[in-house]
């Protein structure tokens, strides 16, 4: 339907190149096509959004004042800001400055509008998001930003559920940013978006939407305790658990609520295999075969390859103090999907870390086969994209006593 109404809409601005209803309407196709291929074919939906961009563009020259046209610019950069981030954070980070320039503009011209702040805000968190790794302290100034602006908005409007979510993502971001070094801190950020996350739930008890932010503020606050206190934090991941489970029986083609289900029982089988290993492998079961039938969904879908990366690597886990050869089959399917992923995204650090951990728990697993060439090769592979990690910045200090480690 959408590609008949494209074909419709692009004849119409051949007739008359300057209608801006008829170049609005084209915009509006190519997203939707975008929107449609971005979980199949993220290339084929880069070129839709490229061309919405186009449009978008054309629009804002022919109407300049046009504050509608210029916010859907903003509106197009992130996407494509969203679409890049993954391969080229540089690049998306450019596509995010445009949309936040056009959006702080649009606040001097007008305010006290709203909305427009509220647009405001999901830039300066996409800032944020963007800047979280790379550059910690930037990142805190742009969520610190939107904060400002969420907690004003929900003053404004105390019963206005979209200000409250804002609000409590907020709270989250805030949260991530002090998570590494101020434990007690992050705790305090998270404990707020719990609060209103529960308000949320109370106001609207089967908004799936809502009740998936609660659930995600449960595990927060489980990954905040769990070092210093297991029981406290298996509660919370308890807790996490029961809405998961509530989501997929409500929705159970929902390949989000699908990933999160996964998750919680990667968290608890976490927790067993500290204190019960024999416990800890039915959870991490469970999540693997949830993650086996997301990537079989949607083969492409890189955060999907990831988790079943992640699941097999937990199997291995499990079995490496009983079973070695087993537990090294698991690691080396961990190791397979680990090296796709980072031909797939060959600048994104973090598949990278992800294939040093994969190479490493292979070899663990093989030391009583040092002398097999294939894992001789395997060290030589792991120390190399170590060294390209030291090299970017990226190498943190759980990775680094490995640079200087001899099997």
């Amino acid at each position: 339907w959408f590609e008949q109404a494209l074909a419709a809409a692009s004849k119409l601005v051949e007739l008359e190149p300057t209608n801006t209803n008829f170049l609005h309407s084209l915009g509006v196709f190519n997203e939707r096509m975008g929107a449609i291929d971005l979980r199949t074919d993220v290339v084929a939906a880069r070129r839709w959004f490229e061309q919405a961009l186009d449009v978008a563009k054309t629009l804002v020259e022919l109407e300049p004042n046009n504050t509608s046209f210029v916010r859907d610019l903003s509106a197009s950069y992130n996407k494509m800001g969203d679409i890049d981030r993954r391969q080229d954070a540089a690049r998306a980070r450019d596509w995010f400055e445009q949309a936040l320039a056009i959006r702080k503009q649009l606040v001097a011209l007008e305010p006290t509008n709203q909305e427009l702040l509220r647009y405001l805000s999901v830039s300066y968190e996409k800032m944020g998001t963007i800047d979280l790794h790379q550059d910690p302290p930037r990142a805190r100034q742009m969520f610190e930003q939107a904060l400002a602006i969420a907690k004003n908005l929900a003053e404004l409007e105390p019963t206005n559920l979209e200000y409250l979510h804002d609000l409590a993502t907020s709270y989250v971001q805030m949260g991530d940013i002090d998570l590494g070094h101020d434990s007690a801190r992050a705790r305090w950020w998270f404990e707020q978006a719990v609060a209103i996350a529960r308000k949320l739930v109370e106001f609207e008890p089967a908004n799936t939407g809502f009740l998936r932010d609660l659930s995600a503020s449960y595990s927060r606050m489980g990954e905040i305790d769990l070092p210093h206190d297991p029981t406290r934090a298996k509660d919370w991941f308890d807790r996490a658990l029961v809405i998961a489970k509530t989501l997929v029986e409500l929705e159970p083609a929902n390949l989000r609520f699908l990933r999160d289900l996964s998750m919680s029982y990667k968290e608890l089988g976490a927790i067993d295999r500290q204190q019960a290993p024999a416990r800890a492998r039915p959870w991490f079961e469970q999540a693997l075969a949830i993650d086996k039938k997301l990537v079989d969904l949607e083969p492409g879908n890189t955060a999907f390859l990831r988790e079943l990366s992640v699941s097999y690597s937990n199997m291995g886990q499990v079995d490496l103090h009983q079973n070695r050869v087993r537990a090294r089959e698991w690691f080396e399917r961990s190791l397979v999907i680990a090296k796709r992923l980072v031909d797939l995204e060959p600048d994104n650090m973090a598949t990278l870390r992800d294939l040093c951990v994969s190479e490493y728990q292979v070899v663990h697993a093989s030391l009583n086969e040092m002398d097999d060439r294939k894992v001789r090769q395997l060290v030589a592979s792991l120390w190399h994209h170590l060294r390209q990690l030291d090299a970017c910045g990226q190498l943190d200090d759980d990775l680094r006593p490995l640079l200087t480690w001899t099997p």
